[in-house]
């Protein structure tokens, strides 16, 4: 039945490296497995990865248990009235060939959808491979919800991504991030530039583990970093801070910027952002005289239905500083090697892809439909319908916004197959479910910013089955044979590294991995930046040509104190929602009991003075409300947050589903969704 699998003759014992599957980290950790009788009895971190630099995490310590977990699907079922019962692996296959074919057949290949969550990189290029030869569009990851809008900002301004080099700087400001639990490892570079004598900014309405180190610490309101941003810039251009140099021969639009920041004083930032206005002058002037100084701009300020402006105002800041591209500075990575694209253009649809009208930027930067403009497009038939899904790796139902819209956009759906590592919520409303290859079963690798083999140690527990198998072999069924030749994953991934010197084999000698290129500082000297005008882009005349604030100006979020004042008798408190906890990876490995244990409950923070006045206590059951819904979480009594914010745990299921409280808005450059930003009320459970 599994073709690709390869018996082995004897047991397999050793010692053997691959890379931590845990979290979607883009620079995965380096691992040793200590393998006995073909069973995982042991992971080890790996000192000679250049990634991972020997580090390891609590939810790398708990990955047997997420191997071997009893949670684990391990056949395929399908829904027979209500009911799941188990089917073949070619039952499963040709159900779904047939589906999608009769409803291309009656509403075109575009009614189609396909999402990948957790897959991600690299595997989503295989089911990109799938959607080209079927015809539809219609493919979307996490992407639509995770860092895309940061990069679409710093394309806009760069020309290409940037890292923060925090160990080597002399002054970091962190913003809506808390690399104490998101990025061990940047926490760990924070904690050696202190120990050197480095300045830490965090702004945050929590007063997190990285916050508690600041020099200097203040709260925002959710939603406003734009505004903060841009009057740092005010400051910094008022008092004459900037580079000088580096803005007159390296950037554009400067003096269009001189005359937009005037309005943006710090006072006026103050009365919006909760920042006094004595603290925006000293951060300012921290950043442009402390130097070099690092940005670190996390997933919370790209939550804003503004989110994306907010980005690219820091980005203009670390222009005006002067601060890129040197040490401890904001870093352009040396770039990805070339390599063989499994894209099909001469197959790409003629349909445009959902969001792609209103996301343009979106779609270039990914080549992707947007998951949002999904679910809308499922409830309500526009730009047109969509009618079957294939979801793998993901879980909409917990990490989509909007929870309520979601589930009824799933059940709508004429046809839903699910291929996951458990029975999610979004699984359960499904026709077809299939059994997923954990990291452990399966070989893949990491292309950015290093070159590293993920090698599979096991065999797949009983029918599960690769991200890779799955869609060479449903390509199968269409016939798609000779599009899909290569017979293993290995060969698959020496074609597409045909153009490069690496091999599957070379980074299996390498198992430390290794980069192709290697950073160079300022190269801009000589190449420029790779913008239209080759310079840093401070005005972006793309963006004006699509309909877009060259400059970033401030707006408020769609729901906020401000936009929706009526809304405050009845819902006075900002919620946010989606910080990352350290035992868990969004809505997975709360099946893991060393992790679940570290933190058992679904929690909702909330300040003591807010929690008095609403007669909550401790441990309290609590329904947390937005005009969409209502979740129920164990409040969580604390000083760190502002009394003004309730920050309720994102990934739970059922009533606990913080997402039952978030809107499907979107952002217009990004379409990200305001995770962060929704009013709410918060009262005892009765």
């Amino acid at each position: 039945m599994r073709e690709m699998i390869v018996e082995r003759s004897k047991p397999v014992a050793g010692r053997f490296p691959t890379l931590c599957g845990m979290c979607g980290r883009y620079t995965k950790c380096g691992m040793y497995v200590t393998v006995v009788d073909d069973l995982i009895t042991g992971v080890e971190p790996m000192p000679e990865h250049i990634g991972g630099k020997g580090f390891f995490c609590a939810k790398a310590l708990g990955s047997l248990e997420f191997q071997y977990s009893a949670q684990r699907l391990t056949h395929p079922v399908k829904k027979v009235h209500g009911r799941f019962r188990e089917c073949s692996w070619d039952e499963a296959l040709n159900m779904i060939a047939e589906r999608f074919s009769h409803i291309k057949s009656r509403y075109g290949a575009e009614s189609v959808a396909v999402y990948l969550g957790m897959v991600m990189t690299p595997m989503i290029k295989y089911a990109k491979r799938f959607c080209d030869l079927f015809g539809t569009p219609n493919i979307c990851s996490a992407a639509s919800y995770c860092n895309y809008s940061s990069i679409i900002a710093n394309v806009m301004t760069y020309g290409t991504r940037s890292e923060p080099d925090a160990g080597n700087a002399k002054t970091i400001l962190v913003c809506g991030s808390n690399p104490a639990n998101s990025n061990r490892m940047r926490f760990n570079e924070i904690l050696s530039a202190k120990g050197k004598g480095a300045k830490l900014i965090v702004i945050d309405p929590r007063k997190t583990e990285t916050a508690r180190l600041a020099d200097i610490y203040t709260t925002i309101r959710p939603g406003t970093d734009l505004a903060l941003g841009l009057a740092l810039i005010h400051v910094i251009i008022s008092e004459n801070l900037y580079d000088k140099e580096f803005v007159e021969q390296y950037t554009t639009g400067f003096d269009q910027l001189v005359q937009h920041i005037v309005p943006y004083t710090p006072e006026w930032a103050a009365r919006i952002t909760w920042v006094p206005a004595v603290t925006i002058r000293e951060i300012a002037r921290t950043i442009a005289t402390n130097m070099p100084t690092t940005f670190i701009t996390g997933i919370s300020p790209q939550h804003a239905t503004n989110g994306c402006q907010a980005v690219r105002s820091f980005n203009i800041l670390s222009a005006l500083c002067g601060c890129l591209d040197v040490p401890g500075g904001n870093l352009f990575p040396a770039g990805a090697p070339r390599v063989n694209s499994f894209r099909i253009r001469e197959k790409f649809s003629k349909v445009k892809g959902i969001g792609v009208d209103e996301f343009p930027l979106h779609f270039r930067m990914l080549a992707e439909a947007n998951a949002t403009a999904i679910q809308h497009a499922i409830l309500t038939g526009k730009p047109y319908p969509v009618k079957a899904m294939l979801i793998q790796g993901g879980n909409p139902v917990s990490s989509w916004p909007d929870a309520t819209s979601t589930k009824e956009a799933m059940k709508k759906l004429k046809f839903l197959a699910v291929m996951d590592l458990r029975m999610t919520e979004t699984a359960k409303l499904a026709d077809i479910v299939l059994p997923a290859a954990s990291f452990f079963e399966r070989t893949s690798w990491d292309l950015w910013p290093i070159l590293a083999i993920q090698n599979r140690i096991v065999e797949p527990m009983e029918e599960c089955r690769s991200d890779w198998e799955f869609w060479r072999q449903l390509a199968g069924k269409f016939g798609w044979v000779n599009e899909f030749p290569w017979k293993t994953i290995e060969e698959a991934i020496d074609w597409e590294l045909q153009p490069t010197s690496v091999t599957v084999q070379k980074m299996r000698d390498n198992p430390g991995g290794f980069r192709l290129f290697e950073w160079a500082p300022k190269r801009y000297i000589e190449t420029g930046f790779n913008t239209p005008s080759t310079r840093v882009e401070i005005y972006s005349e793309r963006m004006r040509t699509l309909g877009y604030d060259p400059l970033p100006t401030y707006y408020e979020s769609d729901e906020s104190p401000v936009s929706q004042p009526g809304r405050l008798k009845s819902y006075p408190l900002i919620l946010t929602t989606g910080a990352r906890e350290k035992p868990f990876n969004h809505s997975e490995l709360r099946d893991c009991p060393s992790l679940f244990l570290c933190d058992p409950h679904p929690r909702a923070e909330i300040h003591p003075h807010t929690a008095a006045s609403l007669r909550i206590n401790q441990n309290d059951l609590v329904w947390v409300e937005t005009v969409r819904g209502r979740a129920q979480f164990r409040a969580d009594v604390k000083e760190n947050i502002d009394p003004r914010v309730v920050e309720a745990k994102h990934g739970w299921p059922g009533k606990a589903n913080a997402n039952s409280l978030t809107s499907s808005s979107q952002d217009p450059v990004s379409g990200f969704p305001p995770f962060r930003v929704s009013l709410c009320k918060v009262y005892l459970a009765s």
